[in-house]
C-alpha cells in the first residue's frame, strides 16, 4: 500500500485540500497521508473548518494544516459567542436559593452548547442589559440571550432590544420554544431565546446551531445528521402545532427510540440522555413504525 506511486498520493492529497472539511476528515479520508513518506501532512492540529483559499500551515495560522507543495488550505476563525441570561429571580448556585428564586440553568447550558467565551447574568433593569450588550457587542460575533422575550412588564430583553430598527419579536409556530426574537446591537447579531430551559435547548438546536455553523464558514450550515428510527416508546401528539420532541435513540441494533421527553417538562435535567429530536406535526407514528430523528 505504501508503495503506490507519487502521482496517486499527490492526487489524493489535493483532493482532500480542494473541498471544505475538518482536519479529522482529511486524516480519515486517507491515512496514507500520515503514514506514507512521500506526501505526508506537515502539521495536523485541531482547529476550525478549512477551505480552499489563502495561506495554510503558517506561523500566523498554526491551526491550519498544510500539504507539501500545495498551500491552498485556509481556515475560518471560530466565532466569539457570548451568553446573557436574564431575570431577577435567577441565582448562579442552587445552594443559594431563597423563596421565589431559581437556579440559572440556561446560562451554563447555552454557554456549553455554543462554546461561548463569556456568560453574564443581568436582572430586570433595562440599563443593566444595555450596558452588558455594549460591552459584549464590541468583542463578540454573536450574542445569545435567554429569557425576557415576551411583551410583559419584566421582559427586559424585549424591552431593550425591541426598540432597535432591526428587531423582530414574536411567536414561531412550534412547541416548545415559540417566543423568540432577533436584533442587532452595534451591528452584532443578538439571538433571543425563551427562558424555559427545554424551550431554550430546542431553539438552540433549531436556530442557534445553524447560525454558529454559518459564522464558522460551514458550507451547508442547515444540514443536520438524521436517520430513520423505529418507535419503541409511544410519542406524543402535536396538540395543534408542530412539536419538537427530544428523544433517546438506542443504536445497539437497528436504531430505535427507547424514550422521549415527557410532555410539558421544563427541567433541564430531563434532557439528560437524549441524543436527538423528532418533529411531529400531526398524529405520531404508531409503535414499530419509523420516524426521522435529527441528532444533536
Amino acid at each position: 500500500m505504501l508503495r503506490r506511486s507519487a502521482a496517486v498520493l499527490q492526487r489524493r492529497a489535493q483532493d482532500v485540500a480542494q473541498r471544505r472539511a475538518r482536519v479529522g476528515r482529511a486524516i480519515l479520508c486517507n491515512r496514507l497521508l500520515l503514514f506514507g513518506d512521500l506526501h505526508r501532512l506537515e502539521a495536523v492540529v485541531r482547529g476550525p473548518r478549512v477551505g480552499v483559499s489563502g495561506e495554510g500551515g503558517s506561523v500566523r495560522f498554526p491551526w491550519r494544516f498544510h500539504l507539501a507543495g500545495d498551500p491552498s488550505v485556509s481556515a475560518y476563525r471560530r466565532p466569539r459567542i457570548a451568553i446573557i441570561s436574564s431575570g431577577e429571580e435567577l441565582v448562579s448556585s442552587p445552594t443559594e436559593l431563597a423563596a421565589g428564586q431559581l437556579p440559572d440553568s440556561n446560562g451554563p447550558m447555552l454557554a456549553a452548547l455554543a462554546g461561548a467565551d463569556a456568560h453574564v447574568h443581568v436582572g430586570d433593569a433595562p440599563a443593566d442589559l444595555a450596558s452588558a450588550l455594549d460591552e459584549l457587542a464590541s468583542s463578540h460575533d454573536l450574542i445569545i440571550t435567554s429569557g425576557g422575550v415576551s411583551a410583559g412588564a419584566f421582559d427586559v430583553v424585549h424591552t431593550v432590544l425591541g426598540r432597535t430598527d432591526s428587531a423582530w419579536f414574536g411567536h414561531v409556530d412550534q412547541r416548545p420554544g415559540a417566543p423568540q426574537g432577533y436584533s442587532l446591537w452595534n451591528d452584532t447579531p443578538v439571538l433571543c431565546l425563551p427562558g424555559n430551559p427545554v424551550a431554550a435547548f430546542v431553539d438552540f438546536q433549531l436556530y442557534a446551531r445553524p447560525l454558529i455553523a454559518a459564522l464558522s464558514g460551514h458550507p451547508a450550515p442547515r444540514q443536520r445528521v438524521n436517520l430513520r428510527a423505529r418507535v419503541d416508546s409511544p410519542l406524543p401528539a402535536s396538540r395543534g402545532r408542530p412539536t419538537i420532541v427530544p428523544v433517546t435513540v438506542d443504536f445497539q441494533a437497528a436504531p430505535a427510540i427507547t424514550s422521549h421527553l415527557p410532555h410539558g417538562s421544563h427541567r433541564v435535567v430531563s434532557l439528560a440522555g437524549t441524543n436527538g429530536f423528532c418533529l411531529i406535526d400531526s398524529e405520531p407514528p404508531a409503535m414499530g413504525e419509523d420516524i426521522t430523528v435529527y441528532l444533536y
